[in-house]
């Protein structure tokens, strides 16, 4: 038979063509009449007078008997003078007589005959009910052997079957997974397109906006060294006057300072870091040189601090 190797509609269709073999015996009714001739044969019985063989030989005998009878009846009468007379009727009589008793005595063989005749035809009896049953069983076996066959072929296409509907079921999943994934690449590439044109124009607002910063960073930056380079003149400018006018000057300095003089940075805001400044600032040959140091050294020192501290210290 044929097997496929992935259309599940073939197989549908090879298992709805399988016939499942019928039997119908055809000796059946044979065999059980066979079985009737020899349940319902009668019991071995014998009647001569039935018997044809018997009959023949009972005319032969009989023939024969009549002979004899009539040559003894003939031999009598040539002896007494071709007179009739008892003595050959009696001698006729025996002569018949004893074919008769010959007659008889083949009864026990022709009996034995009949039953022999009787066995012999039980035996084919027997015999013909053996060959039909053997008979009905050869076609049986061949009937359970097609049955066999129908039941292979049918599992076998049921297997198959399976197998097929298996694959075209993870066939069409994976035509449905890669339609999916096609959708998938398209859709992430028009928003790869559509962010990398928006990254343009964020890449040129980030560069002009960075530019703008770095402009506004030199303003700044200049904006502060003025500030910074206008303390500190005003500040040698106050050491260069009298002691009592510097002093003077010392208790209103703080009037005359940059705005925000007071808003030191937070790093400096803590009293211990404030006093070491103060300290080391009293104790240098010239307190406004190390505040300078300062200054350029530490980028957390800021401008009000710088002011800061010079109002602490009077400069």
């Amino acid at each position: 038979m044929a097997y496929f190797s992935k259309n599940s509609a073939d197989y549908a269709s090879a298992i709805n063509a399988l016939k499942k073999p019928t039997y119908e015996s055809k000796y059946n009714n044979l065999i059980e009449n066979q079985l009737n001739k020899i349940l319902n044969r009668e019991d071995f019985s014998y009647d001569f007078n039935a018997d044809p063989l018997y009959q023949n030989y009972k005319d032969q005998y009989t023939k024969l008997g009549k002979e004899a009878s009539m040559n003894a009846a003939a031999s009598a009468s040539a002896l007494t003078g071709g007179y009739g007379n008892s003595y050959a009727g009696t001698a006729a009589s025996q002569a018949n007589q004893q074919y008769l008793t010959q007659l008889n005595g083949q009864i026990p063989a022709l009996m034995n005959a009949a039953m022999d005749r009787y066995k012999m035809q039980t035996e084919q009896l027997y015999n013909q009910f053996g060959a039909l049953q053997q008979e009905e069983g050869r076609q049986y076996g061949q009937h359970r052997d097609e049955v066999s066959d129908y039941y292979s072929d049918w599992s076998n296409l049921e297997s198959g079957y399976s197998t097929a509907l298996q694959q075209e079921d993870w066939e069409r999943d994976f035509a449905y997974r890669q339609e999916r994934d096609k959708i998938a690449d398209e859709q992430w590439q028009k928003n790869y397109d559509y962010n990398a044109s928006r990254a343009g124009v964020s890449d040129s607002q980030w560069e002009k906006n960075f530019a703008y910063q770095q402009e506004r960073d030199k303003v700044a930056d200049a904006q502060w060294q003025k500030n910074y380079e206008l303390a500190l003149r005003k500040a040698r400018s106050g050491r260069s006057g009298s002691g009592s006018s510097k002093k003077s000057s010392g208790s209103t300095t703080g009037s005359n300072k940059i705005n925000g003089s007071t808003q030191r940075s937070i790093e400096y805001s803590g009293s211990e870091r404030i006093n070491t400044i103060l300290k080391n600032a009293k104790n240098a040959d010239d307190p406004l040189a190390y505040l300078e140091n300062i200054a350029t050294t530490d980028p957390k020192f800021t401008l009000g601090d710088l002011e800061f501290f010079m109002n602490r210290l009077g400069l």
